[in-house]
């Protein structure tokens, strides 16, 4: 149980952090680079938001797009 209790916390890190970094008309440019709908994009926060992850393609382009590595440890 402690297991998902971290994953659920650096889950919420990293929906807040994105959150910090894009601006409202990032999320749109994401979803074109990404090839989704800005709806696709708002369900994947959603999701994120909840604990449950978010796809790491859309990481790389986020952090591509802002100039921000998610990746670093």
């Amino acid at each position: 149980m402690k297991d998902l209790e971290i994953k659920s916390k650096k889950s919420i890190e990293i929906y807040n952090k994105i959150n910090e970094i894009l601006d409202d008309g990032d999320k749109q440019k994401i979803a074109e680079i990404l090839g989704i709908t800005p709806t696709s994009f708002s369900y994947q926060l959603r999701t994120l938001k909840k604990g449950k992850g978010i796809s790491t393609i859309t990481l790389e382009v986020i952090g591509e797009y802002k100039k921000y590595n998610f990746f670093s440890f």
